[in-house]
């Protein structure tokens, strides 16, 4: 299966298995499809439209619409962590690079450590690893619970996690195509 059917099957799986989640799932679903579908003439009229106002929110969005995966300029930053038997990785939030991650239990953006974990029972692949130092935090996804998960849709799907960081002082190092 190529990368944006499969994408396009996991968000259309994870809207069915998490219903607080369906809504931004199936808007992923269509984004993916416009992404994987769309050509350079389509890319050519979207980035002139985005010429005419680029500080409008819709523009910010659409640029990380055209801009998401694709290569970067610049160092990796991490948009989420994926756990699997071989060990931690971090995951580009600008080119979906997976790149070694700091030892377990480290920060990623600041090498402290401990973490605090919350997690979800909702997503019980996917956990929250905050920074009580530097107030950073990623999601992390375990493929070893759910082999099937697509780490940047999961990451995706997984906006009540967000919301908790973000309740409790956490930010991101990067947003995800949703700014979240």
């Amino acid at each position: 299966m190529d990368p944006w059917q499969r994408r396009i099957h996991r968000a259309q799986e994870l809207a069915r298995r998490f219903p607080l989640s369906a809504e931004l799932m199936y808007f992923y679903r269509d984004i993916a499809r416009f992404q994987s579908a769309h050509t350079a003439t389509d890319d050519a009229a979207l980035r002139a439209f985005l010429r005419r106002d680029p500080e409008a929110p819709l523009a910010a969005f659409l640029r990380r619409v055209l801009d998401s995966p694709a290569p970067h300029h610049g160092p990796c930053v991490p948009l989420a962590a994926i756990r699997r038997a071989e060990g931690r990785f971090l995951l580009c939030a600008g080119c979906f690079t997976e790149i070694p991650a700091p030892p377990p239990g480290t920060c990623p953006s600041c090498a402290r450590a401990p973490l605090r974990i919350h997690t979800g029972a909702e997503f019980p692949h996917i956990r929250v690893e905050a920074c009580d130092h530097c107030r950073a935090y990623l999601k992390s996804i375990d493929l070893a619970l759910d082999p099937d998960a697509v780490p940047e849709i999961d990451e995706l799907a997984a906006v009540p996690l967000d919301l908790w960081a973000v309740r409790h002082g956490y930010r991101k190092p990067a947003p995800n195509l949703f700014g979240l």
